[in-house]
């Protein structure tokens, strides 16, 4: 049965050859001790989300471990900070909407208003 450190190892190096190419190599053992520490502060999905992040925002043209483990702390709040920019965006646009329906109903009760008058 596969470790969480086995299923974030396996998900890693899915994201680089999927980026990189089927010859991506990783250091496994290096990945375990990362993966251990992370697993003390984070979930086996909130990390799996994290390399899925990192692998498709960040490109300074490899992606390696070292760099996602040492940022992971960054990289959660870029992360952190795009879903609550997504969040209001999408709440803005709700409020947009409301916002022209009220509007186009309040034009036509005024023009139905004026064509009753007249």
């Amino acid at each position: 049965m596969a470790t969480k450190v086995d299923v974030l190892s396996d998900h890693f190096v899915a994201e680089a050859r999927r980026f990189h190419g089927a010859h991506y190599m990783a250091n496994r053992a290096s990945m375990s001790w990362g993966f251990k520490a992370m697993l003390k502060d984070l979930s086996v999905e909130q990390i799996k989300a994290l390399i899925t992040f990192y692998f498709d925002h960040y490109n300074h043209g490899t992606h390696d471990f070292k760099g996602f483990e040492y940022s992971y702390d960054r990289l959660m709040e870029a992360m952190r900070d795009r879903d609550n920019e997504a969040e209001h965006v999408e709440k803005l646009k709700r409020e947009s909407a409301e916002r022209a329906k009220e509007w186009r109903e309040k034009r036509e009760r005024i023009a139905g208003n004026r064509s009753d008058s007249e």
